[in-house]
């Protein structure tokens, strides 16, 4: 199959999309909010895969998956102390770094799938 490593992928992201939408309440989040999160990830990875600087390996892709929430987590803290640990700038900047080792984690898996493939 020659998109084998994108639908491995997209299935790492169907199957986060799904357990996120299964963990958080309805009444935070409407259901089909979690379509727009899931159609958001897939597009951000799909992007992020077509680069030419993003990681060919798999520890790169691991790398990617560890570096996003930690940047994030310094942004939140930057953010915190300038304005206010109740700043909803926090919460964006956690998201960002959750969504950004999603698309680590699925970057991984599909590399791996792709390194497999052309392996056989």
């Amino acid at each position: 199959m020659r998109h084998s490593g994108d639908l491995a992928g997209v299935g790492v992201l169907v199957v986060a999309t799904a357990i996120a939408a299964y963990l958080v309440p309805a009444r935070y989040v409407p259901a089909l909010l979690w379509l727009f999160v899931f159609a958001a990830l897939v597009a951000t990875s799909m992007f992020v895969w077509s680069q030419p600087k993003s990681p060919t390996t798999v520890r790169g892709w691991l790398l990617w998956s560890a570096g996003a929430p930690f940047v994030a987590g310094l942004f939140s803290l930057i953010d915190a102390g300038v304005r206010g640990p109740d700043s909803g700038m926090v919460a964006i900047d956690l998201a960002f770094g959750a969504a950004g080792s999603l698309v680590g984690i699925a970057g991984l898996v599909r590399c791996f799938v792709e390194r497999r493939r052309h392996a056989a």
